[in-house]
């Protein structure tokens, strides 16, 4: 994405991923079937914009490494933050995120009446086993 054309590529982004999720789930006959969506570090503002956009109803967001976007529209996330669970994983020890960052995330969230939960794994700004291991046992069982 640039910034010369954000907009369009991020509506581009959007219609793709709404496209693959299509293809993958149109020959599914699956009763309920339970949708977590993951983004990490800089792919968090994807994963946010793709759930945000509705087209897709997922249980869960997980946000790794990184947090929501700012230029969203919060009410509509406030709205869908009741029925699609916000979860953050952060690193123990990421030195990507700057100390301050998720004390003015949880300002954000709270400012905007957004709920979300926040979990800390023992690792960086990586995906590892101690992430891996975190989200199955908080979010899948």
């Amino acid at each position: 994405m640039t910034k010369e054309d954000r907009e369009n590529e991020i509506n581009d982004y959007l219609i793709f991923l709404n496209n693959v999720f299509s293809q993958i789930t149109s020959n599914l006959f699956v009763p309920k079937l339970k949708i977590n969506v993951v983004g990490f570090s800089q792919g968090t503002g994807t994963a946010s914009r793709w759930i945000l956009n509705k087209k897709v109803i997922a249980d869960n967001l997980i946000l790794c490494g990184g947090f929501l976007p700012k230029d969203i529209d919060c009410k509509i996330a406030s709205l869908l933050f009741k029925s699609t669970k916000l979860n953050y994983f952060i690193g123990t020890s990421d030195n990507i995120i700057e100390k301050n960052s998720l004390a003015i995330e949880k300002i954000f969230l709270q400012e905007h009446k957004i709920e979300a939960n926040i979990f800390n794994y023992s690792g960086g700004h990586e995906v590892n086993q101690n992430l891996i291991t975190n989200i199955k046992e908080n979010i899948i069982g």
